[in-house]
């Protein structure tokens, strides 16, 4: 596969060495991923040479909550001690990787740059916990947060999270609440029926129509893929949902998801923007010292972020 023209010469240099670790066996495959231990799995995050640190201006410090899960994790950023959430952040990785530590770029800025507190969610991984513990352990977080809120709270996820980001809304809204302003959903899996035309024009070196549905399947199980709780873009009803701001990366699989949900949830009557960023690849918000592009769209995220927080942001 030729890489886009427009990747610059750190991700093309990234990209190539992740292809050539794959193909004499040392990047292992999702399959092999799934059989590592759930602490280990939860640990993965971005290397440092690829993201850069969080403003020193952000704290964070983890807590426990209850959950009918059991005891759950979250992680806080905060800019000072006693702010509350305004911010529920759900983490990308497949359903099956990443953890509290995966997006600390994402939120310490949009702390630090809105004057709020963001609050990451440490759900259940698949395969051992499938459908629907996941989105059950971000809709108890949703209401510990909501609880503490002192205005609306609003929500944003990047891939696997996009898609539990954009499930929860409907949750949320079916089951009486607590209200969400917002959506953020970032480069999001919307369709796991993966009927997507860019899951076969995008495929690369390091992902395929294959992969997604192998991860897919650790999530499901036997799960109905139809189901709008797994599947957001195949829901009959998308009716009051709150304003949403979809993120598409162009040389991604998932790129197709985002504007197919886009004109959905317009036909619903849901104010959405959409935005695709070219040369682009999937994660790459993870990504910002590799990919120029991460800058604009966090400044894009967080000027729409801004209205819908109301008087908590900062000027």
């Amino acid at each position: 596969m030729s890489l886009p023209s427009g990747y610059g010469w750190k991700l093309r240099l990234a990209f190539n060495a992740a292809i050539l670790m794959r193909k004499l066996g040392l990047y292992p495959n999702y399959d092999a991923v799934a059989k590592w231990p759930a602490a280990k799995r939860k640990a993965l995050k971005p290397a440092n040479w690829a993201t850069f640190p969080p403003p020193a201006s952000v704290k964070m410090n983890r807590e426990t909550i209850a959950s009918r899960g059991g005891p759950m994790e979250v992680k806080w950023f905060r800019t000072k001690p006693d702010q509350a959430p305004s911010i529920l952040f759900i983490h990308g990785g497949g359903w099956v990787v990443g953890g509290l530590d995966s997006l600390d770029y994402l939120c310490s800025n949009l702390c630090d740059r809105l004057g709020v507190a963001v609050v990451a969610v440490d759900y259940r991984l698949a395969p051992d916990h499938k459908f629907p513990s996941g989105l059950e352990d971000c809709y108890d977080a949703l209401k510990w947060v909501a609880a503490q809120a002192p205005g609306p709270v609003t929500v944003i996820g990047d891939s696997a999270g996009g898609n539990l980001s954009a499930a929860l809304c409907i949750l949320a809204r079916d089951s009486g609440g607590p209200a969400i302003a917002h959506q953020t959903l970032i480069y999001p899996a919307l369709d796991l029926m993966m009927e997507s035309q860019s899951l076969i024009t995008n495929a690369d070196g390091l992902a395929s129509r294959d992969d997604l549905a192998m991860v897919a399947g650790f999530y499901l199980g036997d799960h109905d893929p139809r189901d709008p709780l797994v599947s957001p873009i195949h829901a009959k009803n998308l009716r009051d949902l709150p304003p949403a701001f979809i993120v598409t990366a162009d040389c991604d699989l998932l790129r197709d998801d985002g504007p197919r949900y886009a004109e959905c949830l317009r036909a619903a009557g849901v104010r959405v923007r959409y935005e695709n960023y070219p040369n682009m690849p999937h994660a790459f918000l993870s990504q910002p010292k590799l990919c120029p592009g991460a800058a604009g769209a966090l400044t894009d995220i967080i000027e729409e972020m801004r209205p819908h927080l109301q008087s908590q942001v900062i000027s």
